[in-house]
C-alpha cells in the first residue's frame, strides 16, 4: 500500500528514500491554502458532462478527483 500523496508518511518515505527531503520555497502569504482553494473553484464548474484533461507532471490526484466528481467514481 502506499502513502497518500502529501500526508506525514508521503513525505518522510521521501525523505528516507532521497536521504532528506524539503521543499525549496516559503510559503509567505497568509490565508487559505491556495491548491484547496483551487479545488473548490474548479468544483464549483464540473458538471456530469465535463470533459477533463489534465496534463501535468504530478502523480495524478487532479485527474483523480476530477473523475470521481464528474464521473462518480
Amino acid at each position: 500500500m502506499t502513502d497518500p500523496p502529501h500526508s506525514r508518511a508521503w513525505y518522510a518515505r521521501l525523505a528516507r528514500e532521497l536521504g532528506g527531503y524539503r521543499h525549496p520555497w516559503t510559503r509567505v502569504l497568509d490565508g487559505p491554502d491556495p491548491e484547496l482553494t483551487f479545488d473548490a473553484l474548479l468544483l464549483e464548474h464540473l458538471r456530469p458532462e465535463t470533459r477533463v484533461l489534465e496534463a501535468g507532471c504530478g502523480h495524478g490526484p487532479d485527474a483523480a478527483r476530477s473523475a470521481v466528481n464528474v464521473c462518480g467514481g
